[in-house]
């Protein structure tokens, strides 16, 4: 079953609606009863996909909580324009939706980083998980193509080996780590790459190994820094009591402003030249910075 909320071409459902017209429903500008209303037909043995671009699932926040996660109920939520939209506008920005989904019981996050990755990530959730399933993804149509390595449910993907620094990235902003990681090799300086594919559940294993060899870590995501997969992996180094030199690289606990996504990686210090500067300080100085 495809659940909209007015939204069947913002999220590609036009084709899915022609061929089967009596499986799609759109319930209108009403995100909290689409959710609902996916909980009852996971209830009844159906599988209900409700794509909704991530600053309107907020409005559904309840319903997710309640009547979807609380009885671990088989809804697939693709979050749509995840991250920061460019042109939609301030009040638009998709940046909350790691921060409000994984504090939520038997909620699982992934987040692809290109349409590969998507694509068996869509597959996985439909024909194989049992539970509450959101998969994240940005607008537009910039995707990482350094990543080759089938996706596998909760388990990170090691992209690159390195010695002095992890860099640690989920979704579009692999790309970004992959640019950081040029600019840092250019001076000498050897970058380990380890994707996140699966947001939560969180591979702790792979994270542990790869910042106890490296020391110095850096988390990459399009999202805020409260509540992010940098809370995550920071909370997990203290509970392990793993030591390590920490910088996080998110958007601040403030509205995001208008602007393309390329203007406000650089406002907010996400671009690769910014992040490059300031992990060379890092790794020179031993100074963490938190954007």
């Amino acid at each position: 079953m495809a659940v909209t909320g007015a939204m069947p071409t913002g999220t590609g459902l036009t084709k899915f609606a022609a061929s089967f017209p009596q499986r799609f429903f759109d319930v209108g500008i009403a995100e909290q009863h689409a959710v609902t209303m996916a909980a009852g037909f996971a209830a009844s043995g159906f599988t209900p996909v409700v794509p909704l671009y991530s600053s309107f699932l907020q409005r559904a926040y309840d319903q997710t909580l309640h009547d979807v996660c609380l009885q671990n109920l088989h809804v697939l939520l693709p979050v749509d324009r995840a991250g920061i939209v460019g042109a939609d506008g301030e009040t638009h920005q998709g940046i909350y939706d790691i921060a409000y989904l994984s504090h939520m019981p038997n909620m699982s996050i992934l987040s692809p980083s290109n349409f590969r990755a998507l694509e068996e990530m869509l597959e996985y959730a439909v024909e194989k998980h049992t539970g509450p399933i959101a998969i994240r993804y940005p607008r537009g149509n910039t995707q990482s193509e350094h990543n080759s390595v089938p996706f596998v449910y909760g388990r990170a993907q090691l992209l690159r080996s390195g010695t002095d620094i992890t860099l640690i990235a989920t979704g579009r902003m692999v790309l970004r780590a992959w640019e950081v990681c040029d600019l840092l090799s250019s001076v000498g300086i050897s970058c380990e790459i380890l994707e996140i594919p699966t947001i939560k559940p969180l591979d702790t294993d792979a994270v542990i190994s790869s910042v106890s060899k490296t020391g110095t870590l850096a988390v990459f995501e399009d999202g805020v820094s409260i509540g992010g997969l940098g809370a995550a992996v920071a909370k997990l180094l203290l509970e392990t009591g793993v030591c390590a030199k920490f910088a996080h690289f998110a958007f601040p606990d403030r509205p995001i402003i208008h602007g393309r996504v390329d203007e406000l990686d650089r406002e907010y210090g996400l671009d690769a030249k910014s992040a490059a500067e300031k992990l060379k300080g890092l790794l020179r100085n031993g100074d963490t910075h938190e954007n």
